[in-house]
């Protein structure tokens, strides 16, 4: 911590008042930094996990305008810094070189606009753990703060979720619109994926569980943590999401490996899940909030019920945990003992857990051999999916993770070094599919940057991901035990929740269950840790807050030249696609209206020209702009904007199937053949692109125009 040294007696009274300002100054700013990174989170999850234009462009933007201030902060003597460990900057250098490669990879990509977007959220990540080592650096109690923060970003969100199910088809303003349930029963709002809401979830318990456990802390915030445990439990289990509830696992054995609070972790999680399983069995079991598509009236009763039991339940939590924190005694701190009697309580659980399963699997009608094959048989199947009922919480089948994990294999073998290019995999999906499953990721970070961008890919995203939580795992290992370890504790077991995750989920394309995994990494990982006898303490570690310069220099106000135009370039590079995209959403939207007058397809069409421009790599405004031309009658502009089109990407199924369908249309029945045959080369399995090359085909060689046909009386011979 920063130390200022007191006025001297000599010192002029002004001085000595103005002293406290400008030490706590540092303190404000990285305040102001830390609330913007977690603004970000809340905005990220809120945004549908700002996982597509314009959502993530408008979080990338705002990160760009949040360095810049940082910088402009750090030049300016406010009080920003960033100090690291060698390991977490070798990490974002790593990263780095991550998103430069997924650039590069634009020059060989299938998809080269798909890579041009992968290449914006890299650099957006980067930003997102750099922001967290200034944050980590700069703001007192960081890592509290950044808990807290967290914190309430993953109780509004499940809130939120949780509301869809309680309060069905209520309306607040034309804001809250909480009938996110209407259509599938699966919780998934307001992301809208339910293994990115798990996620969510997944990374919030284990801070709630750090705060209830906390002894020190009041009465009234332990409690608030048990109830946001009960909250997010309960919709983590209302997702159906397994990988979430692995995640979860894996989060609970790091926080007890780490934190020196063990047994009273575990005492909270064993409290908050017995009181949450009623209501947990009531949302898997009633018909209004487990069928797809029930009525409204179904739902409202049935969400009532379940509230009615959640409040109870909840009551009950509050009363017991009341009682619980009056027995402790704060002082009785034993984290090595603590940690010892978790670890047996933990690996009881385990034990008992794994016998009732072989108990189980024994007294099924195939035996253990016979459940395992089939499980395994349902693991590999080609299907897709256990749906969205809840029974797949029990079900061995992989969603059709094991065909897609395949595909993606076979991707990589075929152009191992530099793979396919960042973001490829829904084009090379279709080439290596042997169903007609649509896919637009693996469910695998790992195996879908092997398969984009290669082994070199691979080892920098995972490389500079494994340097930044060794920098967060040294920091929490050299914190002394007490209420500082036990929050770093919480937040690193929630970035180990993200890995464990994201072994089965694309979780590097949701910024809004990325973003708060790297913020953790970033501000546990920031910081300059040292070794220092401390009185009483041997061996505790000393922060050291970032020097304030004492004036400002060339070379700083040159740093904050080139980190503008830095900024600017990356807040275009967000624009322009985005731009691009919403100009084709808008052409398309006029074009598709019912009985569009010729202004309006007239400025479709400059719509569709102008994003075509703006995005010089895409293919989607050249496909509308075709589209448009065709209702105009103007198929020779339309064949004009398809021939673009598979000159920007040749490997683009869709565009060499609109190719022929305009070369049919123009009697070009050699060059339909041609176009509908690269199509079906590129996606062999697809029904609509078999039955388009056959037309073509036919066409090209009709059965009337062949030498040795005779005809029959019921078809005119051909001209």
């Amino acid at each position: 911590m920063a130390v200022t040294q007191p006025p001297t007696a000599s010192a002029a009274p002004g001085m000595a008042a103005q002293a406290p300002a400008r030490a706590d100054a540092p303190g404000r700013q990285g305040t102001v930094l830390l609330a913007a990174l977690v603004a970000a989170c809340l905005y990220a999850a809120f945004a549908s996990g700002a996982t597509g234009y314009p959502d993530e462009t408008w979080l990338q933007a705002g990160l760009a305008a949040v360095a810049l201030g940082a910088t402009a902060a750090w030049a300016g003597q406010r009080g920003i810094g960033a100090r690291a460990s060698l390991p977490a900057v070798y990490g974002i250098a790593l990263l780095v070189a991550f998103a430069a490669w997924c650039g590069l990879s634009l020059l060989w990509s299938v998809t080269p606009d798909r890579s041009w977007l992968e290449l914006d959220r890299a650099l957006a990540y980067v930003l997102v753990a750099g922001l967290g080592i200034a944050a980590g650096t700069s703001a007192p109690r960081a890592l509290e703060r950044v808990a807290l923060g967290w914190l309430g970003v993953s109780a509004a969100v499940a809130l939120y979720a949780l509301g869809g199910k309680v309060l069905p088809g209520l309306h607040v303003g034309g804001l809250i619109d909480l009938d996110h349930t209407a259509r599938v029963a699966r919780l998934r709002a307001p992301l809208g994926d339910p293994n990115a809401l798990g996620l969510v979830c997944a990374l919030g318990i284990p801070v709630a569980l750090w705060l209830a456990a906390d002894a020190l802390r009041p009465t009234r915030a332990r409690l608030a943590g048990l109830a946001i445990a009960f909250l997010e439990l309960t919709v983590l289990a209302m997702t159906y999401s397994r990988g979430s509830v692995l995640a979860l696992a894996v989060a609970v054995v790091v926080l007890v490996a780490v934190s020196g609070a063990g047994l009273r972790l575990l005492t909270a999680l064993a409290l908050t899940a017995l009181t949450a399983a009623p209501g947990i069995v009531v949302a898997l079991t009633r018909d209004g909030l487990t069928r797809d598509g029930a009525s409204l009236g179904t739902r409202i009763s049935d969400g009532r019920g379940l509230l009615a039991v959640q409040v109870g339940c909840l009551a009950v939590l509050l009363a017991v945990g009341w009682l619980w924190t009056r027995v402790q005694d704060p002082q009785d701190v034993q984290p090595a003992a603590s940690r010892r009697r978790a670890w047996a309580v933990l690996g009881g659980v385990a034990v008992a857990g794994i016998v009732a399963a072989l108990i189980a699997l024994a007294a099924s009608s195939g035996g253990i051999g016979g459940q395992v094959s089939d499980g395994w048989d349902r693991l590999t199947a080609a299907e897709q999916g256990p749906g969205t009922d809840a029974g797949r919480l029990t079900s061995t089948e992989s969603g059709n993770r094991w065909v897609w994990w395949g595909e993606a294999l076979g991707a990589w073998s075929d152009k191992p070094a530099g793979g396919w290019g960042a973001g490829s995999f829904p084009a090379t999906h279709l080439r290596y599919r042997s169903d007609t499953v649509p896919a637009d990721r693996p469910q695998s970070v790992p195996l879908q940057w092997l398969a984009e961008t290669g082994v070199i890919g691979l080892l920098l995203g995972l490389g500079g991901l494994a340097l930044l939580a060794w920098a967060a795992v040294a920091r929490v290992r050299a914190l002394p035990p007490g209420r500082e370890r036990d929050v770093a504790a919480a937040l690193l077991a929630a970035a180990a929740a993200w890995f464990a995750h994201a072994a089965t989920a694309s979780d590097w394309d949701v910024p809004g269950v990325t973003v708060p995994a790297l913020l953790f990494l970033g501000v546990l990982a920031g910081g300059v840790a040292r070794r220092s006898p401390v009185a009483g303490v041997p061996g505790a570690v000393v922060l050291v807050d970032p020097e304030r310069p004492s004036r400002v220099t060339p070379g700083r106000t040159a740093v904050m030249l080139v980190a503008t135009l830095l900024a600017c370039a990356y807040a275009a590079s967000a624009v322009l696609p985005s731009w691009s995209d919403g100009l084709s959403s808008s052409a398309q939207e006029r074009s598709e209206r019912p009985r569009p007058t010729a202004a309006s397809l007239q400025a479709a069409a400059a719509d569709a020209d102008i994003a075509a421009s703006l995005d010089p790599v895409a293919v989607r405004p050249l496909l509308v702009g075709a589209t448009i031309a065709n209702q105009r009658g103007r198929s020779l502009e339309a064949r004009r904007l398809l021939l673009e089109a598979v000159r920007r990407q040749p490997d683009s199924a869709e565009s060499w199937a609109a190719l022929a369908r305009t070369a049919t249309a123009l009697a070009d029945r050699a060059g339909a053949e041609r176009a509908a045959l690269r199509a079906l080369e590129l996606d062999p399995q697809s029904p609509a692109l078999r039955r388009l090359a056959q037309e073509a085909e036919t066409n090209l060689a009709p059965p009337g125009g062949s030498a040795t046909a005779t005809g029959t009386p019921l078809t005119a011979p051909s001209p």
